[in-house]
């Protein structure tokens, strides 16, 4: 199938790497973040997706990083978004979206989402196991399922590295990008093996969102990183940007395997019966097209690789 070797490893160095920068600019991730430490009146009192409005008896709480709410709209600080005059802050994002519709499917319409965001998958991984969460939106699922003690649905996207570039560049391809010299922005300590640094000048920052300011200045000609994370911060970005595919010409300067990575949704283990009910729920939405019109709505436009997961199991 279709990614480039990548694994757990992304996710994990991703937040190593914002953690170390913030601790060497004399603070902690959850002040950086808004989500951490700080007294709890300054965090948001409300978090909301028009999808899921509420109401219902029955209660889900998911879990998501800041990239997963709000990537489209965060900037280097990582600065949440602020609250509305009613103190809700939105959510929005294809992950939001599907775990809305998974949600909605195990209770139906008596149900209310409550949205948790954490700082790193770290903080999720252990909100999920200990109960603190329901479900977590995505994580690695040979990763969960040989490091963690979470249960998952079945797989419902792949990811792997991408590279994001305007879409005003002309470029189309990542042969585009390899025959020209071109400088890529990336993560001080991520994914820095998949590319050949011999063939690109690679430009390193602290997350992802400095990468971006620096390619709307036109200071970098791309953005490396995993496809569906920049994918969710490239929707409804000016200007507009769109993924460049680097899958057969990577693996084979780098004599690497392509291989699928898959994408599921941790399960509070400790709740009888949720697993179970998660993973038909998860069935159900890409069996009866929602999960594909999630994709056209939230992927498409930035050029995200068209993969439908696997059929539900009969």
């Amino acid at each position: 199938m279709f990614f480039v070797v990548a694994d757990h490893r992304m996710v994990r160095r991703t937040f190593a790497v914002l953690a170390a920068s913030v601790l060497l600019a004399g603070c902690d991730a959850g002040d950086v973040l808004g989500f951490g430490t700080g007294d709890e009146e300054d965090r948001p009192s409300e978090l909301v997706f028009a999808g899921c409005p509420g109401g219902g008896k029955e209660t889900v709480t998911v879990g998501l990083t800041p990239e997963e709410a709000w990537g489209n709209r965060l900037g280097p600080t990582l600065e949440p978004p602020a609250p509305d005059a009613n103190g809700r802050v939105a959510v929005d994002g294809f992950r939001v979206a599907v775990a809305c519709e998974v949600a909605k499917r195990i209770h139906g319409d008596d149900v209310t989402v409550k949205w948790k965001v954490l700082n790193s998958r770290y903080d999720l991984e252990d909100a999920v196991t200990s109960g603190e969460i329901d479900l977590m939106s995505s994580i690695s699922a040979p990763y969960a399922e040989h490091r963690t003690s979470m249960l998952l649905t079945r797989s419902y996207y792949v990811s792997g590295p991408a590279i994001l570039v305007t879409a005003q560049s002309g470029l189309k391809d990542y042969d585009d990008l390899n025959k020209s010299g071109k400088k890529l922005c990336d993560m001080l300590v991520a994914l820095a093996e998949d590319l050949p640094d011999d063939q690109f000048e690679i430009v390193k920052e602290h997350n992802t969102f400095v990468c971006l300011e620096k390619l709307a200045a036109g200071e970098v000609d791309g953005v490396h990183g995993d496809a569906l994370e920049l994918a969710e911060i490239a929707y409804g970005r000016d200007p507009q940007l769109k993924l460049l595919d680097m899958r057969k010409p990577i693996a084979q300067e780098m004599a690497l395997q392509t291989r699928v990575v898959d994408y599921a949704m941790g399960v509070n283990p400790n709740v009888a019966g949720l697993r179970k009910k998660a993973d038909q729920a998860m069935a159900d939405v890409i069996s009866d097209g929602t999960w594909e019109k999630l994709r056209k709505h939230y992927l498409d436009p930035v050029g995200y690789p068209a993969k439908q997961p696997l059929p539900p199991e009969g």
